[in-house]
């Protein structure tokens, strides 16, 4: 923040110069171009006009005297420049921008693809693994089914107690856990 309110002043509030020089600097990061904010502008664009807002000496190299007043402003002028800015500058401005957001709208594309392909592998998984668990309730079915019919058939009983292997062991899995 520090540079760039240095650099908004020797840059007469020029947004897109400011920011080319700021690149410039060992100062950028990655999230300079990372978009932070609902109005789709980059960390290094609210920063950019963050400190031009705060800076209210500007360097102007046509008068006379050194520093010149300036009123406070956030963001572009009226005519949709910057102060100090020309119509290719902002142009330039507006083209790397858009670069920029195409770039990430494209990442994130690519990423909801594969959020997309995942999503229709685990549905398939599902799937199978429902049919599967369907399978195994089916035969727990058929095998209570067939311990029951045994049971009726042999009439086991063996002093009092129900003899099957399932009945037995429900009985010992039960004792278990207690």
């Amino acid at each position: 923040m520090a540079l760039c309110c240095l650099l908004a002043f020797w840059t007469g509030g020029d947004a897109t110069r400011e920011d080319r020089l700021f690149r410039q600097s060992g100062l950028i990061r990655e999230k300079w171009d990372d978009v932070h904010y609902s109005d789709g502008s980059t960390d290094g664009e609210k920063t950019v006009e963050r400190a031009i807002a705060n800076t209210d000496d500007v360097y102007d190299l046509s008068s006379s005297e050194e520093t010149t007043k300036r009123e406070p402003r956030d963001g572009p002028t009226s005519s949709g420049q910057t102060v100090g800015g020309t119509d290719s500058d902002q142009a330039a401005y507006l083209a790397e921008k858009n670069q920029l957001l195409s770039e990430r709208v494209a990442d994130l594309e690519a990423t909801i693809e594969q959020k997309n392909e995942r999503l229709e592998e685990l549905e398939t998984d599902n799937g199978a693994l429902r049919e599967q668990l369907d399978a195994c309730e089916d035969q727990l079915e058929e095998f209570e089914r067939l311990d029951q019919q045994s049971e009726l058939e042999t009439g086991a009983e063996t002093d009092g107690e129900d003899a099957s292997i399932w009945n037995r062991a429900r009985r010992f899995v039960r004792e278990g856990n207690e």
